[in-house]
């Protein structure tokens, strides 16, 4: 496993991989994620082509993306408007896969360091890539894994620059500050390098503080260390804002506002979970620790459990050096997962915010296993070894072959959760299978020019550009609130409740697409006129015409809960109360937990003067989603019909 074949196998290896990356990049999906990022990278570009005149990139939107650096994003704008590219999701997702491709070289050449084998570098290199969840999206998403390739690259340099320490090499030094501002520049979070530096330079002097005179040691390379330090901060913090506009406003406190936002997103979004739905501020605490367990491929746990023994096998006849470097290692693994629980930090679609520790994770364990390699000669051991690593490569590998460009769709085999995973956990979160649907529909249906398409994703990349088309945004639920001709939607924010009881397909299905034997797109022809007419009514106060028209939706497909609360809502104008009790029972068939419905729910027991009904019904709903606001005035006006004067006053002072 030594010498110049391990060498050439690796460069071989990784050619074949940036040429299969390459190859694929035209096939990926945009993701929602790209939208946004996409956007707010023109506005950056425009910021820098105006000299700073146009200050479009700086404004405070919900989207919160002036605080990200997002530097891989945005040297993507500048390719594309340099070069004036039309297609600036394909430009994108070559980049992604270039930066992908680096991941997996640095990675591979990280446990070369650390092995001194690059037959680890290869398995390194291999592990990754058979890693669905994180890797599965190197082409589209320009934060996440770009910042892993930084992470990975700057716990590399700072053990190179402990090793050599106590005077490391201004190369070592230089390598480390652009590796920190590279990370910077994706997301300010690289400055934790800093800290770990400093931590680790100082247990490095505590344990070596009998074989140097620290006074005489200071005094002679006094100089040269102020100038590393310098490099070190000056670079590697500074570095990492010359792309980034809202942090070169203010150096200082913007990127330290960036990154207490980033500890405590401020952002909730509703969260499947388990089968349940949660907001990601309310998450269990084991969130992501279940995530991990549930998504993290089988063979990669099995190495890690091997690892770990290893490591607590051999860490005491490991030199100094290298037990300091084994504990950089495992402290840039181990802290940010603690660190998010400890802090209670709002995560949402699975792990990906933390997808930067997991290539550190997988030079962790290619290491470990050639310990274990080293330590075990026997051809038995070894055979079964090897067959099981085998065996259990063999399914992520499968996955990544059967559902390849959405295979980061992943959950592994022993968790026994790859068919039963949809409406138990967030599935689609990036709403990539809307290329597939996309692609069928503009190849297979004859769409007039000027159609309206309607979605709950910005189709219009997918657009062709010869048709013409006007593009309508629309949630799920309120999908025929509005006219269009056609529709694509994912079942994204269908409560999963809806999706286990298969109570949540839409009238006008023409199609539905699978991931996995799973439904997660469908696309759907207009019909309804009907809702389309009674929510015209209803604006125009006529409550009696409005009903007709849902009851008459309703006749046609009954599943419809949205049209169903507007169809209670007059029933409840005009007092007809049976009528609304009925409504509400084919409702809950469909959805029991449809906040609308049990909001009006709780207003009839209120109009019928029933307030201890109306109030426990409101409290229930409000333990259910303590974001439904709507519910709030209506909580204050039951505890004072019910003699709670106080809690009332509190409730209408929070409203304020």
């Amino acid at each position: 496993m030594k010498g110049l074949n391990g060498k050439l196998a690796f460069w071989i290896s990784s050619i074949i991989l940036l040429l299969l990356l390459l190859h694929w990049a035209p096939t990926a999906p945009i993701n929602v994620d790209e939208l946004l990022h996409n956007k707010q990278a023109k506005y950056v570009v425009d910021w820098y082509y105006s000299f700073g005149a146009d200050e479009t990139c700086l404004e405070n939107r919900t989207d919160n993306l002036r605080y990200y650096g997002q530097s891989v994003d945005n040297v993507a704008a500048f390719v594309n408007k340099a070069f004036s590219f039309t297609d600036e999701y394909l430009t994108r997702h070559y980049i992604g896969a270039i930066v992908g491709w680096l991941l997996l070289i640095v990675s591979g050449l990280f446990s070369y360091y650390l092995s001194g084998s690059f037959w680890v570098g290869i398995l390194a290199m291999v592990l990754l890539f058979l890693s669905p969840r994180p890797f599965g999206q190197v082409f589209g998403n320009l934060k996440d894994i770009p910042f892993a390739l930084a992470y990975t690259w700057a716990t590399w340099g700072t053990i190179r620059f402990i090793k050599e320490l106590p005077l490391p090499s201004y190369h070592t030094a230089l390598n480390l500050a652009l590796s920190i501002a590279f990370a910077n520049s994706v997301r300010i979070g690289g400055s934790l390098f800093f800290f770990i530096l400093g931590s680790f330079t100082i247990v490095w002097l505590v344990l070596n503080r009998k074989d140097y005179s620290y006074p005489t040691l200071l005094q002679r390379k006094l100089r040269t260390y102020l100038f590393i330090t310098a490099v070190i901060i000056l670079l590697g913090y500074f570095g990492g804002l010359l792309l980034w506009p809202y942090g070169l406003q203010n150096p200082l406190s913007h990127p330290y506002e960036s990154l207490t936002l980033m500890q405590h997103y401020s952002i909730s979004i509703r969260q499947i979970f388990e089968g349940n739905y949660f907001w990601s501020t309310h998450l269990p605490w084991y969130y992501l620790l279940k995530w991990l367990a549930i998504s993290i491929p089988e063979l990669v746990w099995f190495l890690v459990l091997l690892s770990s023994v290893m490591l607590f096998r051999g860490i005491l006849k490991k030199e100094r050096d290298e037990k300091i470097s084994v504990f950089i290692l495992l402290f840039c693994i181990l802290f940010p997962v603690l660190y998010v629980i400890i802090i209670d930090a709002n995560l949402y679609s699975g792990w990906r915010q933390l997808y930067f520790f997991y290539p550190v994770l997988v030079v962790f364990v290619s290491v470990g296993t050639f310990e274990f390699w080293k330590s075990y000669r026997n051809k038995i051991v070894r055979t079964v070894f090897v067959s099981l690593v085998l065996v259990l490569g063999f399914f992520p590998l499968k996955h990544l072959l059967k559902t390849f460009p959405n295979h980061y769709i992943y959950f592994n085999e022993l968790s026994k959760l790859q068919k039963d995973a949809w409406s138990e956990y967030e599935y689609d979160y990036y709403f990539q299978g809307m290329k597939e649907a996309s692609d069928w529909f503009f190849s297979t249906v004859t769409v007039p020019e000027g159609s309206v398409i309607a979605s709950n994703f910005d189709l219009t990349p997918y657009f062709p550009k010869n048709l013409h088309l006007k593009y309508k945004y629309l949630h799920f639920y309120e999908y025929q609130t509005k006219q269009w001709d056609y529709a694509i939607f994912s079942n994204n924010y269908v409560h999963p409740y809806q999706l286990k009881n298969d109570t949540w397909l839409p009238d006008g299905l023409q199609k539905i697409f699978y991931f996995d034997k799973n439904p997660y797109v469908v696309v759907l022809n207009w019909e309804g006129d009907n809702v389309l007419t009674g929510l015209s009514a209803f604006k125009k106060g006529l409550y009696n015409k409005a009903a007709q028209h849902f009851e008459m939706a309703l006749e046609k497909n009954g599943t419809n809960v949205n049209t169903m609360v507007y169809l209670a809502r007059c029933y409840l104008i005009e007092s007809k109360f049976d009528n609304l009790e009925l409504i509400f029972q084919k409702a809950m068939e469909i959805n029991p937990y449809s906040e609308q419905m049990l909001y009006l729910k709780a207003k009839m027991y209120f109009q019928q003067t029933k307030y201890d009904q109306a109030l426990r019904s409101v409290e229930s709903l409000l333990e259910m989603n303590p974001k439904f606001e709507q519910a709030f005035p209506l909580l204050a006006s039951c505890y004072e019909k019910t003699g709670q004067a106080d809690k009332a006053l509190n409730i209408r002072k929070q409203i304020k």
